[in-house]
């Protein structure tokens, strides 16, 4: 991992936009250092000689000047008044530290810090005091002269740097005032490893890496200033070593010059939704000149190393594989582009926005209104598009095997698609064009569609170009005459087409964005690629883009025509396809249909129970708004990342609704009513039975009462006294007699056992509608969170996995089954029928989900072998989901039979198709939305709409600059130490909670119970009344919840307090 402080390549001829020299790109670039997860410095330094390990030591400190022990204990300090200074209890061992690894002490500093200042808002100056005099003497770095002392080591220096680095991060928190600093401090300061610095530096974080540093906290450009001069005036060295002087200026400034977008906004009356849906003014703001996104996307690739050829991630062959979509993250709807060929593109730093609107909900009257509206260039441009009518040109400066600048420029050739067309282009260099041919040209980042080309003989199978590059006018002149070898700067170009039997002609002529320059021993290349455009809309906005009314339509599918009742014949006969929405079928054509059977009726098509309007619907294949886009159906990517995810919790639910079938079956509800009813009836005669007990008790009080008035008494004559200390004494034994023969103790819990029991009782009855019905689906649920660590709410069905969990579930899915297995030990056939299911049902068809999963997710080409294994699985998984029963989810559900024939018709078509799936998803859509979500709310309470318009577009056009991409996977690549992701012990925290509350259900706990209450009450009648209510809850024979719930009450009559104060009293 490379640390933010080492230098980064830069694509200007060596200069950044701050004006800061950098290593020229022609010098070899420093390897990344493999990631350890302990500090390997710090150890490496206690191998060393004497000498060595006295100046690690001086570097670092000792243990006790790192560690706070206040915040190791949680222990409130103390200040002295004489000293004012504070006095903190001993050391303790108990979280067994490792004195010779300062990181992981430090790291446990950091985290009991957060503590602290998350539960003690009291303590929250006294935690910032000590955690900032403990960091102090803990970076203790060595100034100039010291550092050039023979006896310092490089490597210490270098851990010198990296250590000052985390501490600028700590204390960045500690000096912004933003709510999430808290949380902010949990996320970013302790995830760092201590990372080797490939050289020894001691200049500042380039403004690329301060800006990456601050979306990743995140913070505003503010607060990263603040942290900055707090800094300086605590350790001015390790503030001059992270940040630069005039850093708030530096920050706008590269913002502001990163990239040329022109953006355009006004306020529109949106719908909000709700019942009334009411409209108001929102935001809309989109780019003007959409073409400068791939441009600059694709030039950020080829510049950083990682763009990749078509042929190697897919079918297709000199192509550019752009992916775009649109969904609503947080507040913002947005549409992002992002293209395909780069190496782990699919992420959030590359997924750029062309249009967004704020606040108001995914509608088809939003987007027309909005992102896809008429007259805008967003509508236009994504339409032609996704129609494949663009090309690419590239211009590359290659320098050793590696590409140095890059200018890229979107055409449209008139009449040749990049579907099926191809290009070829001349890789010869001509001479150079007449320099004033481009004085009147528009530069090229000014345009807001790609310039339209018109070839010659369009009908032809393949045209030939050639290029003419147009290089400064005094370079043209010849007045660099020296016979060193000098740079070249081209500004511009010619492009010819080239007719057998024909003269060429010219058939276009731009600038560049930027000025080309290739270094003497430089070479160029030249290519024209196809732009293909893959869609991955989300659901329910891919549905409006096309014109459909909803998801719960005749014809749900945006990609064919198949109705709901088709969908089950494709899952039973995969061979016979559904036409597509093209040809006939187009939407626009079907739109004109329904359009013109309204017009035909004499009255108004509006609502959804009229059954001419339900024929007309289906006549036009539910079209029923005019189709914003249209878009090819073989290049729909099928939203597969929400179909999988959708098909791991529908499963999920599926799964939990038969299990919950067998629970009925126990007949619990009928049998816990019944009981709690008696001990509800019978509490009375209980507290009548106590107090009779408590009143002979409270005799016997007042009588030890007025024989130690006697006693004390020293009027009384001393034979007197001792006399009624004889009584006293005889008194308190008769008392200790009475309540052990009479069990006092014992009913007194009996009696607040008895209370807490028909309490709870009742209110788990009146709860179980949102909670498991018995022990199968709470063992179910239980084994989520035990075993897959994935916690949700199940109130209201509202049971939905994210796909990272529904990965997780679907790999333990034997250890699930496993704990089901013996949800119902004490009853044989229940238990063979929950046996049945996860033997029948869970496991082969989470095998199958899990594979199907993983292929989807896939970033690389699948193989031959990959694609049929996929259609192999996808057709068993749909048959396995049509045997289970309608009444479990599974069945003829609509909603997931769409997601299954999207699946089984569609996806696997388009794998084989284009070879590819998980390149074209929509997951770095996805992971994009907390990232507009951030910036929408930081930017939030600007007044001014232009600035904050102008804001938001310029925070997320820095995902086009590779300095920024590099330096936002330099922090997204440090990762949790592995002790503080709880995985030292196999289990997490929470694993180990619940495993805890599950074993006092045990054999041995369970038949204990009953026995010590029998042996201490001796066969009384507490043993008669109530022995029968603590088997019945300890004993399996209600609900595993609501043995939690009782048995984990803090209050005096839990079971296990029972248990445990009737031994200790016998």
């Amino acid at each position: 991992m490379r640390s933010l402080l080492s230098p980064f390549r830069s694509s200007k001829r060596g200069k950044e936009n701050n004006g800061v020299e950098t290593p020229s790109l022609k010098s070899p670039t420093p390897k990344r250092p493999a990631r350890f997860h302990s500090p390997p410095l710090v150890q490496n330094a206690l191998n060393k000689s004497p000498t060595q390990q006295q100046v690690s030591r001086s570097l670092f400190g000792s243990a006790e000047q790192i560690v706070a022990p206040e915040l190791i204990n949680e222990k409130p300090a103390t200040r002295d008044a004489s000293t004012q200074t504070i006095n903190v209890p001993a050391l303790s061992f108990e979280d067994e530290l490792d004195r010779k690894d300062p990181g992981r002490e430090l790291q446990l500093l950091v985290s009991r810090t957060l503590h602290v200042l998350a539960n003690n808002q009291k303590s929250k100056h006294l935690a910032k005091l000590s955690l900032r005099n403990r960091v102090e003497k803990y970076f203790r770095l060595p100034n100039s002269r010291t550092r050039a002392a023979k006896d310092l080591t490089k490597q210490a220096t270098q851990q010198a740097v990296a250590q000052s680095k985390l501490l600028g991060e700590l204390f960045e928190h500690l000096f912004t005032s933003n709510s999430q600093a808290t949380r902010a401090l949990d996320l970013v300061a302790p995830t760092y490893d201590f990372a080797v610095i490939p050289e020894a530096t001691t200049s500042s974080m380039t403004i690329a890496q301060a800006v990456a540093f601050r979306d990743r906290i995140p913070t505003t450009t503010n607060g990263l200033y603040r942290a900055a001069t707090g800094l300086a005036d605590i350790q001015p060295v390790v503030g001059k070593l992270l940040f630069q002087k005039q850093l708030k200026l530096r920050v706008k400034e590269y913002e502001r010059c990163n990239l040329e977008i022109t953006l355009g906004y006004e306020m529109v009356p949106l719908e909000m939704g709700g019942e009334k849906n009411l409209s108001k003014p929102c935001l809309h703001v989109w780019v003007k000149n959409p073409p400068v996104i791939i441009e600059g996307l694709t030039k950020s690739a080829l510049v950083s190393g990682k763009f990749r050829n078509s042929s190697d991630i897919s079918k297709h062959n000199n192509k550019i594989m752009v992916v775009q979509g649109s969904d609503k993250g947080g507040c913002l709807t947005v549409n992002l582009l992002r293209i395909a060929n780069r190496i782990d593109g699919n992420a959030p730093a590359y997924c750029f926005p062309t249009a967004f609107y704020e606040d108001a909900r995914e509608s088809y009257a939003n987007l027309a209104s909005t992102i896809l509206s008429e007259g805008k260039p967003t509508k236009q441009f994504l339409q032609h598009l996704v129609s494949g009518l663009f090309h690419l040109l590239t211009v590359a400066v290659r320098v050793k095997d590696e590409v140095v600048d890059v200018e890229c420029l979107c055409l449209h050739f008139i009449g040749v698609s990049a579907l099926g067309d191809d290009l070829r282009l001349a890789t010869h260099l001509e001479q150079d064009a007449d320099y004033r041919e481009l004085a009147n040209e528009t530069e090229a980042k000014a345009r807001e569609q790609p310039a339209t080309i018109q070839l010659q003989d369009c009908h032809r199978a393949r045209y030939e170009l050639a290029i003419r590059l147009v290089a400064k006018e005094k370079e043209r002149n010849g007045r660099n005459n020296s016979a060193t070898p000098t740079t070249k700067t081209y500004i511009g170009f010619q492009l010819y087409q080239i007719v057998p039997g024909a003269a060429r002609s010219m058939v276009h002529m731009a600038r560049f964005a930027d000025e080309l320059v290739l270094p003497s021993k430089g070479a160029l290349e030249f290519n024209i690629a196809g732009i293909l455009c893959f869609t991955s809309d989300d659901l329910k906005l891919n549905t409006c883009v096309h014109g459909q009314g909803t998801a719960s339509s005749k014809h749900p599918c945006p990609i064919c025509i198949a109705d709901k009742h088709g969908f089950l014949s494709s899952l039973v006969d995969p061979s016979k396809p559904h036409p597509l929405r093209k040809g006939q079928y187009d939407n626009f054509k079907l739109y004109e249909n329904f359009e013109s059977e309204a017009k035909s009726r004499k009255t108004k098509i509006a609502s959804t129970s009229d059954k001419a309007s339900m024929v007309h619907k289906t006549k036009a294949k539910s079209v029923v708004h005019k189709p914003l886009l249209v878009t090819p159906p073989d290049f729909n990517a099928g939203a597969s990342m929400h179909v999988s995810q959708g098909l791991m919790t529908h499963l999920t639910k599926a799964m939990l609704n038969l299990l919950k079938a067998i629970d009925r079956k126990a007949h619990w509800r009928k049998q816990l009513t019944v009981i709690i009813k008696d001990a509800k009836n019978k509490r009375p005669w209980l507290e009548n039975k106590l107090n009779d007990l408590y009143k002979c008790d409270r005799q016997y009080e007042r009588k030890i009462k007025e024989a130690t008035q006697w006693c004390n008494n020293n009027s009384v004559p001393g034979v007197v006294r001792q006399k009624w200390i004889a009584t006293q004494q005889q008194y308190h034994e008769e008392r200790e007699s009475f309540a052990k023969d009479n069990a006092i103790a014992a009913w007194a819990h009996v009696q607040q056992s008895a209370a807490l029991f028909v309490d709870k009782g009742e209110k788990f009855l009146k709860d179980s509608g949102s909670r498991p019905e018995g022990e199968a689906s709470y063992m179910f649920l239980q084994s989520y969170q035990i075993d897959c660590g994935v916690l949700f709410r199940v109130e209201n069905s509202g049971i939905e996995l994210t796909n990272a969990n529904g990965f997780r579930v679907l790999a333990r899915a034997d250890a699930i089954a496993n704990r089901v297995d013996t949800a119902y030990s004490n009853n044989p056939s229940l238990n063979s029928e929950a046996k049945a299911i996860m033997s029948t049902c869970w496991r082969p068809m989470a095998k199958l989900l899990l594979e199907i999963s993983t292929l989807l997710k896939r970033q690389d080409k699948l193989t031959i072998e990959d694609i049929s294994r996929l259609k192999e699985c996808s057709t068993q998984y749909g048959k396995l989901w049509t045997q289970l029963p309608s009444s479990t989810g599974g069945g003829s559900e609509p909603r997931v039979f769409n997601k299954l024939h999207t699946l089984v018709d569609h996806i696997t078509c388009f794998a084989e198709r284009h070879a590819c799936v998980g390149l074209v998803n929509e997951e770095g859509f996805e992971a994009t939305h907390p990232r507009l979500h951030t910036v929408s709310s930081h930017l939030k309470c600007m007044v001014s709409t232009s600035a904050r318009a102008e804001k938001i577009v310029q925070r997320l056009s820095l995902g086009l600059n590779d300095e920024y991409q590099e330096a936002a996977v330099d922090l997204k690549e440090a990762r949790l130490h592995p002790e503080l992701q709880n995985k030292r012990g196999g289990k997490s925290d929470l694993a180990r909670k619940l495993d805890d509350s599950i074993a006092v259900r045990s054999v041995a706990d369970l038949e204990m119970l009953p026995k010590e209450l029998a042996h201490v009450l001796g066969g009384t009648v507490v043993l008669k009344e109530w022995k029968e209510y603590y088997e019945y809850l300890v004993c399996g024979r209600v609900p595993a919840a609501f043995s939690a719930i009782f048995q984990s009450d803090p209050s005096l009559g839990s079971v296990q307090k029972i248990k445990s104060e009737f031994v200790h009293n016998h």
